[in-house]
Formats: structure tokens, sequence, C-alpha cells
């Protein structure tokens, strides 16, 4: 088990904090077959995890030409087990003393140390640049998976924080029939928050992602008792 960081918006942030997020999907780097000198279909197997090595997931395509399979094997950076100190963006009050009182970006929340000697330049620290003794939120990995980004269902959607949203014509396609008249849809409002966080044709290109499930306690990391 490790204790790794990891990034969330103000919008993500706010859906840990009100207990509807419980997902995160992250663009597995590198794609699987990126050369693309391949035909058909790629056929994903799980490897499960045993004493020595964590879940992985090979990729098995057949070759153009039909003349050799090739293989590939991933390995999440993210294992069942670990635990994840989410990162956000800070702010601090605008006074030029050396303390100053720092909040939440996401919500103005003050952070538990009150106040805290600031050397950073700017009134704000990117979620990139928040220190761990500021993280309020930790994460404990329960699952991981592998699958194509709109593989994605109604229920996942909302384990993603995602809130309904009206399915515009322009997705139909993408979608599928069972979404002709698919309304207030957590799948659709899914993609525009995908969309949004990683460009506008990023829903259309359905890359493969790492499916990351997990329990949220709203406490710093190092003050969390470690389950034996």
């Amino acid at each position: 088990m490790a204790d790794r960081p990891i990034l969330f918006s103000a919008p993500m942030v706010l859906a840990l904090l009100a207990d509807t997020k419980t997902q995160t999907r992250r663009v597995m780097k590198p794609q699987p077959f990126e050369s693309g000198y391949f035909d058909g279909d790629v056929e994903l197997t799980v490897i499960p995890a045993n004493d020595q090595w964590p879940k992985a997931f090979r990729f098995n395509a057949e070759a153009v030409g039909g003349d050799a399979i090739l293989g590939e094997i991933f390995e999440p950076r993210i294992s069942e087990g670990d635990r994840l100190w989410v990162r956000e963006t800070l702010k601090a009050d605008s006074n030029d003393q050396a303390a100053r009182w720092i909040t939440y970006g996401a919500d103005g929340a003050v952070t538990p140390h009150g106040l805290v000697r600031w050397d950073w330049k700017r009134d704000s620290i990117p979620s990139i640049h928040m220190p761990r003794w500021a993280s309020r939120l930790t994460l404990t990995v329960t699952d991981v998976r592998v699958e194509r980004l709109q593989d994605i269902s109604e229920a996942d959607a909302q384990a993603e924080g995602a809130v309904p949203y009206y399915c515009a014509a322009s997705k139909l396609d993408t979608y599928g029939p069972s979404h002709a008249m698919c309304g207030c849809d957590h799948r659709a409002g899914f993609c525009l928050i995908w969309e949004k966080i990683n460009g506008i044709e990023s829903w259309d290109a359905n890359p493969w992602v790492t499916v990351y499930a997990f329990s949220v306690e709203k406490q710093n990391i190092d003050l969390i008792e470690r389950a034996a």
C-alpha cells in the first residue's frame, strides 16, 4: 500500500464533501497500441493480484495483416488499498502579513491550521502545489479496473459525482438508441464534466481509462490511523 496525491477540480471536491463521488476516471497513458498497427478489436484480460504483484491488465490485438498477435501489459500506478490525499486549490486572505488565513477554493472553508505562514507570492496556490498538511480529504482505493470511457454506466456516472443533464442532440449518436429520449441523465452530465476538463473532442475520442473506486474520509491523511 502507498500514499499518493491526487488532483481534483473544485466541483469534484464539492462532490466528495457531499458524499456523492466514489469513483474517478483517468486517461491511460500511454494508450494501448498507440502505433495503430493492429486490426479489429482490442481484447482486455485482467491479471489478478498476487503476493508479489498488484492487479494488471493485458491487451491483445491482431497485427495488421493477421500474421501475429500483439500484446501489451498495463500496470496502474495506483493499486487497491492505496490511500490518496486530495489536492485542491488554496487561497489566502489579502492582508500583507507573514501569517495569513488559508481557505479552500472550492467552498471557502478555513483550513484547520488557521493562521499559516504564507511564502507563496500570489493569493492562491494551484491544486498541484497544495502541501500534504493542508489536505482535508483522504480516499482509500477499493477497486481498480480498465474500460473505454464511453462504457460508463448510468450508475457509475452518478458515482462520479455527475448531476443529471439534458442529453443534447449532438450527443445522441454517441449515447446510442437507448438514449434517444434520455432527458435528465447522469451519463450526459458526466460527458460534459469530462469535456470541460479534457477538451471538447475528448469524449468522442473514447480513450481507455483507469477507473478507481474508493471510500472517502474527511480528514487529513496523517491524522488517520492506518488500518492494521
